[in-house]
């Protein structure tokens, strides 16, 4: 039964677009803990203090259909860059993977959703702030047509020493329930945050989207103040997660 899947990143992350597929890396964000769930069950998720590009976990199912190319991928609400959009990367940058925490590899999307929008500045240049705002997202839903109870799986890291003939781990069972009295669709939710969900003075967004960008590789940082007045520019109790940023979109 035809239906549709999503994989939700909550949190900050670095999506860059493949030809074939589309790498997602968390950054090393202080305090962080990140656990995948699929309304069954979750599992927790591990990263390392070094080579986190290439710990990858890998979402993968015979009944997940690839949106075909990147040109082909759907961007909404808006296009990344359009106000409430995904923050894009300059054209042509490549993640720096040795910044990384840990590494997802999912499918091309058919659509790819840009989620919860927060207003902040993004300093690109080295003149500093203007106080100037624009909305992006801090959320990305990835939507794909999958056949209906297929199985989804996820491939683990594996390591081993030079020689050793063990074998891999099990993938990791992670389909959705659905069909069967419940809608065609199902939801698989990767959150990455922080201890603190009421970060009024915005340190940990800041904090996390320095470490965004040292994965992105460009010298950008948030700005919430505003020069030409006193206090932050938006104050509240549940902004605490930095935007995301898309390569090659």
């Amino acid at each position: 039964m035809p239906g549709t899947l999503t994989v939700t990143f909550r949190g900050p992350f670095v999506f860059s677009v493949e030809s074939d597929h589309i790498d997602v890396y968390a950054p090393k964000c202080e305090d962080h803990a990140a656990r995948l769930s699929w309304t069954a069950s979750e599992y927790s998720i591990k990263g390392l203090s070094q080579s986190g590009g290439q710990h990858t976990y890998a979402i993968r199912g015979a009944g997940i259909n690839p949106g075909g190319t990147p040109g082909a991928i759907t961007h909404l609400p808006v296009k990344p860059g359009m106000d409430g959009g995904i923050l894009p990367g300059p054209v042509g940058t490549k993640p720096q993977k040795q910044h990384a925490h840990f590494h997802f590899s999912v499918p091309l999307p058919k659509i790819i959703y840009g989620m919860l929008p927060d207003s902040v500045e993004v300093v690109k240049t080295s003149s500093g702030p203007t106080g100037v705002t624009n909305n992006y997202a801090t959320a990305v839903r990835l939507y794909y047509d999958w056949t209906v109870g297929s199985d989804v799986l996820m491939n683990v890291p594996f390591y081993q020493p030079s020689g050793s003939t063990n074998p891999p781990p099990t993938p990791i069972n992670v389909t959705p329930p659905s069909g069967n009295g419940l809608p065609d669709f199902g939801d698989i939710e990767l959150q990455y945050d922080g201890p603190d969900s009421g970060d009024a003075s915005h340190n940990d967004a800041i904090s996390c989207f320095e470490q965004i960008a040292l994965v992105a590789g460009v010298p950008w940082w948030l700005n919430y103040y505003d020069p030409h007045n006193t206090g932050a520019l938006i104050h509240s109790l549940t902004d605490c997660k930095a935007m995301p940023m898309i390569l090659g979109a």
